[in-house]
């Protein structure tokens, strides 16, 4: 069973096939497993992780995010039909180059206006966010994880 995911950004189109048990590291430097040039993407962007019946995208604390159907995430379910974004870059599933299992597994279960909010993990600030604002919305993003993980271990003494 392998899953193909398709990486379109403006210039270029980059499909990657992906067996099952496998993992691989999104980003633009030589350190990561798919190299893609996108200026708005970090060295190591994320992580997508292929199991048996789920297919899983981790946010490696990339600078601008990991925007899932326009929700920014940390950790995500991804299924047939989502448009995850990175950078500039936009990242699908390819149902038509999947064998049936793969697609029937990776394909949710509920009505599509249920996917939006279904399983995904809220980011870091404990808020889902619908990507409305300038990229620049999210610059002070380091400094105020920073500021919570200090105030968290200042309430745990």
């Amino acid at each position: 069973m392998h899953v193909v995911l398709k990486f379109k950004s403006n210039n270029s189109t980059l499909e990657i096939s992906l067996e099952l048990y496998k993992t691989i590291v999104i980003g633009r430097s030589k350190q990561s497993d798919h190299k893609i040039m996108d200026t708005l993407m970090s060295g190591k962007h994320c992580k997508i992780v292929f199991m048996p019946s789920k297919l899983e995208i981790f946010d490696l604390k990339s600078r601008n995010g990991t925007l899932l159907n326009g929700l920014r995430v940390e950790h995500a379910q991804i299924f047939v039909g989502d448009e995850i974004k990175l950078g500039d870059t936009i990242l699908s599933i390819v149902p038509e180059k999947m064998d049936k299992a793969a697609v029937e597994s990776l394909t949710f279960c509920g009505a599509a206006k249920d996917r939006q909010s279904h399983g995904l993990k809220l980011d870091f600030t404990g808020a889902r966010m619908i990507n409305q604002k300038p990229d620049n919305t999210y610059a002070n993003e380091r400094k105020i994880r920073k500021t919570i993980k200090e105030l968290e271990s200042k309430i745990k003494k």
